[in-house]
């Protein structure tokens, strides 16, 4: 089992937690009326004719045999966002097993990950696609190929348990 304690506070965390993105980042920066008229929901959002897909970005961490993951969104094709769609309703009624797309989020840790060209794997019904990136010069391409050390995961974890108004480290 793995245990650290938040640098913020008294509590001890069992478990690495994955840092997930709510919503797609054009979603985010719509104002509350603009919000009102696109669509999220957990697993899906359209936003001004743009269609996403809530992933999983697994990377496996050096070491162990624990994976870190982010929680990001896809843009994807409207015909690839239909087929998941119908595939989370009915799991054999799917043409595809895998899409192409590009991530919607901007990890702040990282080098500019928005737009990066995806691969959305399908698995399980309960189990969110997981993204595979197709940029094999990016730090996360690195990551999911070779892994990343456990430090550098904990700073990821403590800049996201950080409250607001803390300073960093």
């Amino acid at each position: 089992m793995f245990s650290f304690k938040s640098p913020y506070g008294t509590e001890i965390h069992h478990e690495l937690p994955d840092i997930g993105f709510e919503a797609p980042d054009q979603y985010l920066s719509l104002s509350e009326t603009e919000q009102q008229q696109a669509f999220l929901s957990d697993e899906l959002s359209i936003v001004a004719g743009q269609y996403f897909v809530r992933t999983v970005l697994l990377l496996p961490i050096q070491g162990t045999l624990q994976d870190f993951g982010w929680g990001v969104w896809a843009q994807v094709e409207k015909d690839d966002y239909l087929d998941y769609q119908n595939y989370l309703e009915s799991p054999q009624s799917a043409t595809k097993s895998l899409i192409i797309g590009r991530l919607a989020n901007r990890i702040e840790a990282l080098p500019d990950t928005l737009g990066l060209e995806v691969r959305l794997e399908f698995q399980d019904p309960a189990q969110r696609p997981q993204l595979k990136l197709l940029d094999g010069q990016h730090d996360l391409n690195q990551y999911q190929k070779q892994g990343v050390e456990l430090s550098l995961v904990l700073e990821w974890v403590q800049d996201y348990l950080r409250p607001p108004g803390a300073s960093g480290s």
